[in-house]
């Protein structure tokens, strides 16, 4: 074939270089010859080559020759679709501008070859399409449909349509064209009637949805402008065909509280129209004959059917002609839901959460789920359900089910909304629909109950929903099976539970027996089950597939969480399965079968009845010895990602069960461990280094010299790792391991406290989540420091680091672990008063401005509490030096700030904060001297009023073990004797604290 193109191209360069009139023939039997070329036997062809070609072609053939530029397209059509070829810069600019000069000259019968070699062109994204956007713009804008008279004009019209909609997944197009563009695709969309027996228009109809779905994509901005007009869109076309449809012109929708949803249970499934229609056929029945019929049969004209003598005949072309329309009509309602899917991704569920009202309401997603007879459709309308009620998980958490009242409230409309959900996943359970339909209802029954806050509803919903899910779990498709785990999971995991989950969970489940897949066969047997038999059974079947072993793990692991009590009277069961998954080869069932390990081993240690079970299990599964022995010591020693898991589970073994370890096992443990974190995959040194910080805060370790010190050693070489998450695991291993030397300040003479300060050092200014462990850590190492260290210049050097970096954590980004745990380390830093006897006055005025700052500032109420309790720490008046009064004013604000909220769930903190701020009162009074008097009354007159009634309320409501710091501040302002020659201002400035910490009445 390649021969043929070669000398065709000759023949072409030839005309090109001696054109005549006569030459025209030739041209089109090189056109012929070209496109009757089977362009499928060239599997690569030289693209520069194919590219001069159709240069020449549009060189060669007017845009005015109709039948030429026909023929012409169709070969640009051919050798860019089928040859893959690659059409750019000037030569790209030549072929745009000859389809837009033939779409312009020609005459109608060649549109749509034009528009489809135009639109093979735009599909190929070509880089330097930005060249001819606008122009393309231009010509397509154009209603060329108007100009078809021997072409049907909705073939047209789609076409162009098709051409617009390439050209924005292209990229190339700016916010001003997508302007223009999308109001060509509104007007198709919202200004139109569909013509519902054209299949043309449906077509058209299908491709600008899917246009506007890329202009969600492409323009964030066009889209929050249009979000109204494109909820509406979907709204009016997502039932496009069905029975009952009747069509309303897309409005414009608005963001409003959900609307009391309808009963929908009673809603029947989708009724087979061909049958109904041939039924009405044979009967010779008009259409409205019978108002009372169920399915209401459209009126049609005979004249149209071209009968023939056979009634077989004309029930077959009509029956066609129906199932036709049928298919064209499901497009365009699964471009529809695919919109909205499409949405729940460019979108955040705040921005499209008031548009749920009408998207779940029963005239939207769960009618398609109950009258939609395509199966493609109605899968997507389930999975779309899905994703909006995973989305909307913090939103519905507030729904609560009230007695009627004299208004609506906002939580009452949630949990309608949610029943009628309930109400709508029961009845589709109940209709006949394929498995693939059964097998999404339960993925969306899931995503339903995750969502449903049942303790705040009335009971009973659950159960409905349980008894028509549970029939499925022995269904023979073992994705069934895994859907329905997935969906007893998503029981089992909710917090709060209730009485009535409870009970499902717990009782002996009837399933039926063995469901075939013909779902229609109700002649079945029921069997008793309990869930941990159930996921020891699978897990045990030899036959049982790798998804279905993992999910009852996930299940076992689910139940351990949230439910211990059920898996407790089943555990000898579950641990001879877990000998069994822990040794199998597939690594992601081992996977799973150390995470539930990892669930239930401290469980088991905590409780007296398991406790020796517990022993005796861990040796068995580090010793080795009978059915599943030596497993974990397997696993341990494994060179792949698996000894990740394996470590997680010794992190959680238990001091006390450590303990009664034999002592070669817990030798062994501690050697596996320290092996581990020399690992080549990165995931198992991360969980090694935090196993063994784990075992450090074992009694039986935690005194043990040469453990600390291997555990220092190892903590500094894997900070300087390659991968950051085993740098975040050893930062936070490295807090552990300071807050353990400074418990037990003996085991300072086993590491080298300078050499962790420069590592520390060196991890503060690391990634955020490496920092925050790296600043705790440094809150423990300022404690150790004595009088005779901040003696010498290495030191010094450090503290001045370790000022600096903890101010930097403290008042800057957005991490609010980071700035808590600095602040934390800032409270140490002040308690130490070797620390504090160094003349630092540099970076002290820096740590209490920024700790001002934050209490000022900061919306983190925590974080606030801590700035606070570090300024509370210090414990001498000339530390405050120039900043004391600043500190007062500071607090005294802060205690008025603190009713601002920008986040409600700062008020759990808000509490904490005022105590906090009021001790800081009491310890600045009690450090107060006569010479502060004066400029303290600048600060208190103006806020006497907040100060007084916040100690006052403070007083009151302290604790007993905060009425101290008030006894000692009130015990020294008695103290106080001014001189006989005090101002004014001292004198009422004694007098001001004086009220502020009287006994309230």
């Amino acid at each position: 074939m390649e021969k043929h193109l070669d000398s065709y191209m000759a023949e072409f360069s030839s005309l090109e270089c001696g054109r005549s009139d006569s030459d025209k023939p030739r041209i089109n039997h090189l056109l012929d010859c070209l496109n009757a070329l089977n362009f499928s036997d060239c599997i690569k062809y030289n693209n520069n080559k194919a590219v001069l070609l159709i240069h020449q072609c549009c060189k060669l053939v007017s845009p005015s020759d109709t039948f030429l530029v026909a023929k012409c397209s169709h070969l640009i059509m051919n050798l860019v679709t089928k040859l893959s070829v690659k059409i750019e810069g000037k030569s790209l600019c030549i072929v745009v501008n000859w389809c837009c000069q033939a779409l312009k000259l020609s005459a109608d019968v060649a549109l749509i070859d034009v528009l489809q070699a135009l639109h093979a062109v735009i599909e190929s994204k070509p880089s330097s399409i930005e060249e001819v956007t606008q122009e393309l713009i231009n010509r397509l804008s154009e209603g060329l449909e108007d100009r078809a008279n021997l072409l049907i004009p909705q073939n047209v019209k789609f076409w162009r349509i098709r051409c617009m909609n390439a050209l924005i997944h292209t990229g190339s197009l700016n916010h001003n064209q997508l302007l223009a563009v999308s109001e060509i695709f509104l007007a198709v969309l919202i200004t139109n009637t569909p013509l519902m027996d054209d299949l043309c228009y449906s077509q058209v109809l299908t491709c600008s949805i899917e246009a506007v779905q890329g202009l969600c994509d492409c323009d964030k901005k066009w889209l929050s402008e249009h979000l109204g007009d494109v909820i509406g869109i979907i709204m009016a076309y997502m039932h496009f065909g069905l029975a009952d449809w009747k069509f309303k012109r897309p409005k414009r929708h608005f963001p409003t509280p959900l609307p009391v949803v309808h009963n929908s249970a009673d809603v029947k499934g989708p009724v087979n129209h061909r049958k109904q229609r041939t039924k009405a056929i044979r009967q010779g029945l008009k259409s409205n004959d019978d108002e009372t019929s169920v399915v209401k049969v459209d009126e049609f004209d005979l004249a149209e059917l071209n009968l023939t003598t056979s009634d077989s005949d004309f029930s077959d072309n009509e029956g066609g002609r129906l199932a036709k329309r049928a298919r064209v009509h499901s497009k365009v309602r699964l471009a529809s839901l695919n919109l909205l899917l499409n949405l729940t991704k460019v979108c955040g569920c705040k921005e499209l959460f008031g548009f749920y009202g009408s998207l779940l309401s029963s005239c939207g997603l769960p009618h398609s789920i109950l009258r939609e007879p395509a199966i493609r459709v109605k899968s997507t309308a389930i999975a779309t359900l899905s994703v909006l009620l995973s989305a909307a998980k913090g939103f519905f958490v507030y729904a609560q089910e009230t007695e009627s009242a004299s208004f609506t409230a906002f939580s009452s409309v949630l949990a309608d909304l949610l029943k009628s959900l309930h109400e709508c996943l029961i009845s589709a359970f109940k209709q006949n629909s394929p498995p693939l339909i059964y097998m999404n209802l339960i993925h969306c029954t899931s995503a339903l109950v995750g969502c449903t806050p049942y303790h705040r509803l009335k009971p009973g919903l659950a159960s409905q929903l349980h008894s028509v899910v549970c029939p499925f779990l022995r269904f023979k498709e073992r994705n069934m099976t895994v859907a329905v785990l997935t969906y007893i999971g998503a029981l089992v995991t909710l917090n709060p539970t209730t009485d009535e989950i409870c009970k499902l969970i717990s009782q002996k489940e009837v399933v039926q027996e063995e469901i075939s897949s013909d779902i229609d066969n109700k002649e079945m047997n029921n069997v008793n089950v309990v869930l941990p038999e159930l996921c020891i059974d699978f897990i045990k079947d030899a036959a049982s597939p790798v998804s279905v072993i993992v999910e009852s793990w996930q299940l076992i692991t689910h139940l351990t969480r949230n439910h211990y009590g059920i898996i407790a009277t089943h555990l000898e069961a579950v641990l001879e399965a877990l000998h069994i998954s822990l040794v199998s080869t597939s690594d992601v069932v081992q996977l799973h079968s150390a995470k539930a390990l990892e669930q239930m081993a401290p469980l088991m240690a905590n409780s007296k009845e398991t406790e020796a079970l517990c022993v005796q299990e861990w040796c068995h599964l580090l010793r080795g010895g009978g059915k599943g022995g030596g497993a974990l010591l397997a696993v341990l020693q494994s060179a792949q990602p698996i000894a990740a898991a394996g470590c997680d589970c010794v992190a959680n073994i238990g001091a006390h069960i450590y303990a009664q370890l034999p002592t070669e096992l817990s030798i062994l443990v501690i050697t596996l461990l320290f092996g581990c974190t020399g690992h080549d995959e990165s995931g198992a040194r991360a969980a090694a280094i935090r196993a063994i910080a784990m075992l450090l805060t074992f009694a039986a370790l935690e005194d043990d010299e040469q453990f600390v010190s291997d555990v220092s050693d190892s903590v500094q070489r894997l900070l300087g790792d390659a991968s950051l998450a085993v740098r975040v695991k050893a930062a936070w291993s490295l807090g552990k391991l300071c807050e353990t030397i400074a418990r037990h300040t003996h085991l300072r003479d086993c590491v080298d406290v300078h050499a962790l300060f420069q590592v520390t050092l060196r991890a503060a200014s690391d990634n955020d989540n490496v920092r925050t462990g790296a600043v705790r850590a440094l809150g423990y190492l300022v404690k150790l420091l004595t009088e005779e260290d901040v003696k010498q210049p290495d030191y010094v050097s450090s503290i001045e680091k370790t000022s600096a970096a903890l101010t930097k954590a403290a008042s800057s980004g957005l991490n609010m672990k980071l700035k808590w745990n600095a602040c934390y380390a800032l409270s140490s830093l002040f308690e130490n008063s070797a620390i504090q006897s160094i003349s630092a006055s540099s970076w002290q005025d820096q740590i209490l401005t920024a700790l001002c700052n934050i209490i000022m500032k900061c919306n983190n109420f925590k974080v606030r509490v801590n700035a606070c309790h570090a300024l509370y720490s210090i414990s001498q008046r000339n530390h405050f030096g120039s900043h004391y009064f600043t500190v007062w004013q500071t607090i005294l604000d802060g205690l008025e700030n603190a009713y601002n909220m920008p986040d409600l769930r700062e008020f759990k903190h808000q509490t904490s904060l005022f105590d906090q701020l009021c001790l800081n009162v009491c310890q600045l009074t009690r450090l107060a001297t006569v010479e502060d008097l004066g400029r303290l009354h600048d600060i208190l007159v103006f806020r006497m009023e907040v100060a007084s009634e916040h100690m006052h309320r403070f007083q009151r409501n302290a604790l007993p073990e905060n009425t101290q710091p008030v006894i000692s501040a009130r015990s020294h302002i008695s103290s106080i004797s001014l001189p006989a020659h005090t101002s004014q201002a001292q004198q009422s400035a004694l007098e001001m604290l004086t009220n502020i910490f009287a006994a309230p009445s």
